[in-house]
């Protein structure tokens, strides 16, 4: 059949060929693809994770992770596998899906697809998009060590997913330099990391120094999370202060002192 549209089509162009293959498989609209939505989510927690819009004349919309169908809805209700749930709501003229994880795990942090039936022979449709998951990480323990120019701050967090992002804000220190990170794997789990980064400083005639270091999961940023809610970054203020002797060190709030006995 196509053999025989070829003359036709050859004098005709463009036009004429995405009308041949519309009339060979039935085409589907600009305003009936799907559109995905994966927001960030906290590991553990549950909320509306994924949704899946399209055009108000779809007869079914299935969700589903790795080829494995977890939510399936036709326009009036959603079915859910354990653990997944579904809402099929209808918005000026759009069908959208949205599915609620209840507790999120690291086997959720894959491609979703949604697939869209609108009936009738081919009139089918995809879009994927990837779901990340992300663990806040706990409260960092800083250390330093000290010689008589210099003063290198150390600071790690631990369970923390992905591997963590440390930033320093030291507005009153001269030419704060990070130098590097370390990330290992927790015993407890393969998706949680122990992340360690440093920074150093020179030791002026300043008789105060004051710096802020926060750990965040690398890649996420608060519009990425699930409910606009931010991620949970840990911050801590220190404060180094050279008396005669070696500094002594101040962490904030919980006013931790470290002092150095020897100079390093």
């Amino acid at each position: 059949m196509l053999s025989a549209l070829k003359p036709a089509l050859a004098s005709c162009g463009v036009c004429c060929i995405i009308m041949a293959v519309c009339f060979l498989s039935p085409c589907i609209s600009v305003s009936q693809r799907p559109t995905m939505s994966c927001p960030g989510v906290q590991v553990g927690q549950a909320g509306r994770n994924i949704t899946c819009l399209t055009g108000a004349d779809a007869r079914s919309i299935s969700l589903s992770r790795n080829a494995t169908t977890l939510v399936q809805c036709n326009t009036t209700s959603c079915f859910g596998g354990q653990g997944y749930s579904g809402l099929v709501t209808v918005n000026d003229n759009n069908l959208i899906v949205s599915m609620t994880i209840e507790s999120v795990q690291g086997k959720d942090e894959s491609m979703w697809t949604c697939h869209v039936d609108f009936g009738g022979e081919s009139k089918e449709a995809n879009e994927t998009c990837l779901l990340f998951i992300f663990v806040p990480p706990e409260k960092p323990v800083c250390d330093h060590t000290f010689n008589e120019s210099h003063v290198l701050i150390t600071c790690s967090t631990a369970k923390v997913y992905p591997r963590a992002t440390c930033r320093w804000n030291a507005s009153s220190v001269p030419k704060v330099r990070p130098r590097s990170y370390s990330h290992h794997v927790s015993n407890d789990s393969v998706f949680i990391y122990n992340t360690t980064c440093t920074a150093v400083f020179p030791v002026t005639n300043q008789t105060e120094y004051t710096l802020q270091v926060s750990f965040y999961p690398a890649g996420f940023q608060d519009d990425d999370i699930s409910g606009g809610a931010a991620v949970e970054t840990q911050e801590i203020v220190i404060t180094v202060v050279p008396p005669k002797g070696p500094p002594s060190l101040t962490v904030s709030p919980n006013q931790e002192q470290y002092t150095e006995l020897d100079n390093v």
